[in-house]
């Protein structure tokens, strides 16, 4: 599933136990901004 993000368009993982951003996506992101790859996934899960 891809949805629209402040960082742009992120595919995210759907499965029984939730969903995740996609690592790739969020490498991307996190080598366009210069922030922590951790800090990425903590934006992107906390605008689910």
């Amino acid at each position: 599933e891809e949805r629209e993000t402040k960082f742009g368009r992120v595919r995210y993982k759907v499965t029984d136990s939730g969903e995740k951003p996609e690592y790739e996506d969020c490498r991307r992101i996190a080598v366009a901004t210069g922030l922590p790859l951790r800090e990425i996934y903590r934006q992107l899960e906390k605008a689910e």
